[in-house]
């Protein structure tokens, strides 16, 4: 039986790892983003957690590729939520930004200054626009004089200011043409 061609290999005695570092900033005011996760995926899933600062480090890597998915609740991972990064010696340290999720509230009322009737209903059937009544996030007052909710209404987890200012103009064109 022939022997097998030779072929090179790997030192298996080459147990080196690496550190990256990084940060994790809001991509609307730049800031750090406190407490926020990073997981690695692409070799052995280490998570990483924020300082106050937004710094992150992840040990114990391999040399080579990753990719970066930066996580917090009420934010939204900018261009997809896998980033590549470089593991090694000259290895950049990684900028990863969350983008905060919007939120709109506001009053609608009629030309009498009363609450406008049924609009998220109407909103929803016309404009694919999904609201949140202010009926439901106040309660009727103490003295009877009505609920300080009425009228108004909060469209709220939108996952970019983009689309939150979007259902707005299409909020204000509906009741311009109601």
């Amino acid at each position: 039986m022939p022997s097998p061609p030779d072929y090179p290999t790997e030192s298996r005695g080459d147990t080196r790892s690496f550190t990256l570092l990084g940060t994790v900033i809001n991509s609307v005011t730049g800031e750090p983003v406190r407490r926020a996760a990073v997981q690695v995926s692409g070799q052995n899933s280490n998570v990483a957690l924020t300082d106050a600062g937004g710094h992150f480090v992840l040990e114990g890597l391999s040399e080579g590729n990753v990719f970066l998915t930066p996580m917090k609740p009420g934010f939204s991972a900018e261009d997809g939520s896998n980033t590549p990064a470089q593991v090694g010696n000259d290895a950049p340290a990684v900028v990863l930004k969350l983008t905060p999720w919007a939120a709109i509230e506001g009053r609608v009322i009629t030309k009498d200054d009363l609450p406008l009737e049924g609009l998220p209903v109407h909103l929803f059937a016309k404009q694919n626009v999904t609201v949140l009544p202010g009926s439901y996030l106040a309660r009727p007052a103490a003295d009877g004089s009505g609920n300080p909710g009425a009228g108004r209404v909060r469209i709220s987890l939108v996952p970019s200011v983009t689309l939150c200012v979007e259902a707005a103009q299409r909020m204000r064109e509906f009741i311009l043409h109601r």
